[in-house]
């Protein structure tokens, strides 16, 4: 019932599915629910309980929408005054759960690839302000609340045209890719993740981050690449392979999910091949849009998201705002921990800082 609604509702998008809850309940206990009307179903909402440390150390407890975007969705034939009377019991319910989990913040994230989060019957507006008080959310202690973006390429176009917006340089480093025998193909095999994994284990390890262990990969093969849901491309060069990325797809869109690579290979450019690639994988499959993910216009330059932001930029598209908003039920122990957390960051940065001007 749940995934036929899925299907059905132009408000979501892949993040909603059951098999993508079971995805995020690896990490949060999902707390999801559903309403219904004279027995029958108009709207659902995924929705987890997690918790957050903040400075790495002091914990808090999170409702949210998961990693993946996806929040209210509603029956196709509601209408508008409907919709947003269903939407403000179901943050009604939310509350309660907050109180009953003694929660500190809801964060909702709204899928912006769901058929009417995208042209033509994207709104100009944010549907979150029509339910509830948001407030705009931080990412990590180095961003904190700046302007975020979104980047979607439009794929009704030509690969000609689709190559002309991309960065000068960004069409250089492809091109010095292929150049070098770098090439991309598709994995065939859950057995293939293990490359997966262990590439995503060198790209954590200069990081730092805490590494996802395989199995969660195997299920994310498992649950959606043999039903093309997924896709997992390497790049490849002399017969070994050199970085990854994993690509999610639904109805007529894709979105670049995760990337790996070894980083000794990184002067041949076999990143920017293999995002060039997946745009026309997913043009081929075939998608209308190719999502490259988040962009960070106006964040640290030195924060690893705005590099992240700065690499997908490279590759043409459209940029959107996102939907998206943060409800504070304790604002009082929230301001505490995020002065902690930039505390925590000022002191990091201070002692890269340091580090870098020793002799």
């Amino acid at each position: 019932m749940w995934d036929d609604f899925v299907t059905a509702s132009d408000d979501a998008w892949l993040f909603h599915l059951s098999d993508w809850m079971a995805i995020e309940s690896e990490s949060s206990r999902s707390l999801a629910f559903f309403i219904e009307e004279n027995g029958k179903t108009v709207g659902i909402f995924p929705l987890y309980l997690g918790q957050r440390r903040y400075a790495g150390l002091v914990p808090s407890r999170i409702l949210h929408t998961g990693r993946g975007r996806s929040g209210p969705a509603f029956d196709p034939a509601l209408g508008p005054k409907r919709r947003v009377a269903i939407a403000r019991e179901m943050f009604s319910h939310v509350d309660a759960l907050a109180r009953q989990h003694r929660v500190d913040r809801l964060e909702v994230r709204l899928p912006t690839l769901a058929p009417n989060h995208l042209p033509p019957r994207r709104a100009h507006d944010d549907p979150l302000s029509r339910y509830d008080a948001f407030v705009p959310l931080k990412y990590g202690r180095d961003l904190g609340a700046t302007t975020i973006v979104d980047k979607i390429v439009p794929l009704d176009r030509p690969q000609d045209d689709l190559f002309s917006e991309v960065d000068d340089d960004c069409r250089k480093a492809i091109r010095k890719a292929k150049k070098s025998g770098v090439t991309v193909t598709p994995a065939t095999a859950r057995a293939d993740m293990a490359d997966y994994h262990r590439l995503h284990a060198l790209t954590y390890g200069r990081s730092g981050a805490a590494q996802l262990p395989l199995a969660h990969f195997e299920s994310l093969w498992d649950r959606f690449a043999s039903n093309r849901r997924m896709v997992v491309l390497f790049a490849e060069h002399e017969g070994r392979r050199i970085g990854a990325m994993i690509i999610l797809m639904f109805r007529d869109a894709a979105t670049y999910w995760a990337g790996a690579s070894d980083w000794a290979y990184q002067q041949m450019r076999p990143n920017n091949l293999l995002m060039w690639e997946a745009i026309l994988w997913a043009q081929q499959h075939p998608c209308r849009w190719f999502e490259l993910g988040p962009l960070f216009p106006f964040g640290d330059a030195s924060a690893k998201a705005t590099r992240i932001g700065r690499f997908k930029d490279q590759f043409g598209g459209q940029r959107f705002a996102l939907y998206e908003g943060a409800k504070n039920y304790r604002s009082a122990r929230i301001a505490a921990l995020e002065g902690v957390d930039a505390a925590a960051a000022a002191i990091r940065r201070l002692a890269t800082s340091r580090r870098s001007s020793s002799p």
